[in-house]
């Protein structure tokens, strides 16, 4: 018998390879649903099987069903189809865990923590580093803060002057220019590289980007708390994944303060992919359920620099590692018509697989940070012409009559707007 057992749970390995690995004409869905009735049967023969939920809540909020969201609708069984990566080994976990996590790098440990994916709130206070700067201390200053206690501590922090909060993405570091250009503010540099690189895997990284967002969240809690900050006077400021971990520390001030909102977010290509469906591989549906959205903060808005609808990390021409999906308050589609690129390929950069000789990984992804930095010098440096649908912002087909300047000095407009910025090659 426990050969038999044994037998059938290879067999079922071998097909989560074949169906990981199978081109996308294949009907996962379908594929699931009979791997999850085979396991379900062998391990109870005498109980009748029943049928396969496939009811879902609505992953959107009610008003954000728009024509520029539509695509939205496609991710609308997201919970139901999970990831056939992990499905079919997934109910024999108990036996074959340890064996399937080694062969297929699967993420397998997960904690109890309330609130929390697969870290702990120790485990995140250890690994990252928030650094705070002040008009008055151009030295860093570390922030403590216990998740488990709300024990919090800044002895440099000005209570009557703004915060603004910058988290970097994958494998990255924070820029201390930040501290530079917000002379008159509390500027705080979050450091959370050891989990934003997990491995050298993205996957797990960006999964930690939730935990730690939420980690960040408590802390601007207790900073509210503690000198009196209210949510208005608080930026959030992220790139890649750090604006995913932005997005989610906002959600959670807002859940713990009552609803106070935190006053802007500013979402600096944001990442797509896995947070949304792309070319080669499906989105995580606990990435897809936490990522960035409009609803986050009193006012979002987004660069987008080296963004698609299908993203793609790597193996694709062309190369996209942001979300080209209306996301925020105002969207700003960056680049010039000319390379037929807009928010995809900025001037300068190369992007092409097939010439890795010129290719400059993440340039484009990149630039949203320095196209944001340089509006401190000219804060009219990259008019946004608002334009009336996505196609039309990356045609450059606009509306020279609506402005609103990219960047530090960027407006909340009426209703949410999409704007094409050109950059002149």
């Amino acid at each position: 018998m426990h050969l038999i057992v044994s037998i059938f749970s290879i067999a079922l390995l071998c097909l989560a390879t074949v169906v990981y690995c199978a081109p996308k004409s294949i009907d996962y869905n379908q594929v699931n649903e009979y791997v999850n009735q085979l396991v379900e049967n062998s391990l109870d023969n005498d109980v009748d099987q029943p049928d396969i939920n496939h009811d879902v809540k609505d992953l959107d909020e009610p008003d954000q069903a728009d024509s520029m969201n539509k695509v939205d609708a496609d991710y609308s069984d997201m919970q139901a189809r999970r990831d056939p990566w992990w499905n079919p080994f997934k109910s024999i976990k108990k036996t074959f865990k340890k064996v399937g996590c080694a062969v297929f790098l699967t993420e397998c440990a997960y904690t109890a923590d309330k609130g929390l994916i697969k870290n702990t709130w120790d485990g995140i206070r250890k690994d990252v580093k928030l650094s705070h700067y002040s008009p008055t201390n151009r030295i860093a200053a570390t922030i403590y803060f216990d998740a488990n206690t709300n024990a919090f501590s800044c002895a440099t922090c000005k209570s009557n002057l703004p915060f603004v909060l910058y988290s970097h993405g994958f494998d990255s570091r924070p820029d201390k220019k930040w501290a530079e250009l917000y002379k008159d503010c509390n500027v705080i540099l979050l450091n959370w590289n050891k989990l934003a690189k997990k491995k050298l895997l993205y996957d797990p990284s960006a999964k930690n980007a939730i935990d730690v967002g939420r980690y960040v969240g408590k802390m601007l809690v207790a900073l509210s708390n503690e000198l009196g900050v209210a949510g208005s006077r608080i930026h959030l400021i992220g790139h890649s994944l750090g604006a995913h971990l932005s997005g989610n520390a906002a959600r959670t001030f807002t859940k713990e303060r009552n609803g106070e909102q935190i006053g802007r977010l500013t979402a600096l290509d944001p990442a797509g992919p896995r947070w949304v469906d792309g070319q080669k591989v499906r989105a995580i549906p606990e990435l897809y359920d936490n990522r960035l959205r409009y609803t986050d903060a009193a006012f979002v808005d987004v660069v987008h620099t080296n963004a698609d609808l299908s993203p793609c990390l790597v193996g694709c021409d062309p190369v996209a590692f942001g979300d080209l999906h209306e996301l925020g308050h105002a969207d700003f589609y960056v680049g010039n018509v000319k390379n037929g690129k807009v928010a995809l390929l900025q001037p300068g950069c190369s992007w092409s697989w097939r010439k890795p000789w010129d290719l400059k990984i993440g340039c484009s992804h990149g630039r949203a940070i320095k196209y944001y930095q340089a509006t401190f010098v000219d804060g009219h440096k990259y008019p946004g012409w608002k334009c009336s649908s996505l196609g039309n912002c990356l045609k450059g087909v606009v509306n020279k009559g609506e402005v609103n300047y990219m960047g530090e000095q960027a407006k909340k407009p009426a209703k949410r707007s999409l704007y094409y910025v050109e950059i002149k090659m």
